[in-house]
């Protein structure tokens, strides 16, 4: 009995005291603290895959991301690469040539907007992944805002019908715009949108446009697609 409470006291003044590692004399404010001047404080190591599958990670978690080679803090907005501060968001943008003839007009048809991994402009690898034409998939759950723009060179002279839309898992979930668009001539055209929804870890979000000209194809100006996770 006397053996188990002795142990019992050590273990109790273990856990409340400060402890130093390369120094004798911790801090009092600090639980840990390491002292080197040739060695280094290595965090646990693993891939983006393994990152993401820790389960219900604490706030303040910390990582080295060896798939995007960076420390990752886990927030309440995810996990955060040290070097981005602001919250998790994921921007595709294309810019396109003359004449291209990109946009499809068939009438009431949905289509993706033309905009993959290749024109991610910014990325935060924690949160999303681009698995095809305006379609990003979300690794966590959380209210999320999405925007989207388009345009078009050569809108044609009269009214055209037009549609920005989100889908969440293949089901239409709202527009970021809609409406009619009405020329006296043939000029350069296009319109915008935001809207934010609440998604689950795993849901793919898709950005898709209508644009009515009796499937006759229009010229691309510029497509771009925005996600922020805001809580």
């Amino acid at each position: 009995m006397l053996r188990f409470l002795a142990i019992f006291l050590l273990s109790t003044g273990a856990i409340s005291a400060q402890v130093g590692i390369g120094t004798p004399n911790p801090s009092p404010s600090a639980i840990l603290q390491l002292e080197s001047i040739d060695k280094t404080f290595v965090p646990p190591r693993m891939t983006n895959a393994q990152m993401l599958a820790i389960p219900s990670p604490i706030n303040g978690s910390m990582i080295y991301n060896t798939t995007h080679n960076a420390m990752f803090v886990r927030t309440s907005n995810g996990w955060k690469n040290f070097f981005e501060t602001s919250n998790a968001s994921v921007v595709l943008n294309r810019v396109f040539a003359a004449g291209n003839g990109q946009v499809s007009t068939t009438n009431n048809n949905y289509t993706n907007f033309p905009v993959a991994a290749s024109d991610a402009a910014t990325i935060d690898n924690g949160i999303y992944s681009i698995t095809g034409n305006g379609k990003v998939k979300v690794s966590e759950n959380g209210i999320y805002m999405i925007t989207g723009s388009f345009s078009v060179t050569n809108m044609p002279a009269g009214v055209r019908k037009y549609i920005i839309a989100i889908y969440q898992n293949g089901n239409l979930v709202g527009y970021l715009s809609r409406g009619t668009a009405n020329l006296e001539s043939t000029d350069e055209w296009g319109s915008s949108g935001s809207l934010s929804i609440s998604a689950l870890a795993n849901d793919v979000i898709e950005v898709k446009y209508v644009l009515n000209n009796n499937g006759a194809a229009l010229d691309a100006r510029i497509f771009n697609m925005g996600i922020t996770k805001l809580k």
